[in-house]
């Protein structure tokens, strides 16, 4: 096999690899939810001077900007971020629970649902839910019939498990 060819072959081989994970990791994962004919909503986790947050880009009649959903962040109270956000849409309320980290290390962290009314303007904690010592970033959420159900595991026992909380104040 000619050098051209090792070479063309190794390229191919481990760098394109390197690459797509490498773009994985710089571009966040978006999750979105379209809302019924008024527009489309996504939710990212961004890390903003190494304290995460949640942000939301919207597109509403053709025009998009960006939001922030999480609360600010207070690192003397021993906030250290948010993370893993889920959407559900309701007309123009939106839902969006996320991981809220209480370290910058370890893997202390509980749910938190916030609600927007006006599509992403303004947001209110409803809830917080299930402190823990370790929590798998495995948080889902759905909305059905005017109730929000949020689905995750940890491992506050030793052993995986997995929690259900439905939030009917909404």
């Amino acid at each position: 096999m000619s050098i051209k060819r090792r070479l063309f072959f190794l390229i191919l081989v481990f760098l394109i690899p390197l690459l797509l994970v490498a773009a994985d990791y710089l571009i966040p994962e978006q999750k979105g939810v379209e809302s019924k004919g008024l527009g489309y909503i996504a939710a990212y986790q961004s890390n903003d001077d190494r304290l995460w947050q949640i942000w939301c880009h919207r597109t509403v009649s053709g025009q998009t900007d960006t939001v922030r959903v999480s609360p600010d962040i207070d690192p003397g109270a021993g906030r250290a971020g948010y993370s893993e956000p889920t959407l559900m849409a309701a007309g123009w309320t939106i839902y969006c629970a996320m991981l809220v980290h209480k370290q910058v290390s370890g893997d202390s962290a509980y749910v938190m649902v916030r609600r927007s009314t006006d599509f992403g303007d303004t947001w209110e904690t409803l809830a917080t839910i299930g402190e823990s010592q370790a929590i798998a970033r495995s948080l889902r959420a759905n909305y059905l019939d005017g109730e929000l159900h949020l689905i995750w595991e940890d491992c506050r026992s030793g052993y995986w498990r997995i929690y259900h909380e439905e939030i009917t104040n909404l």
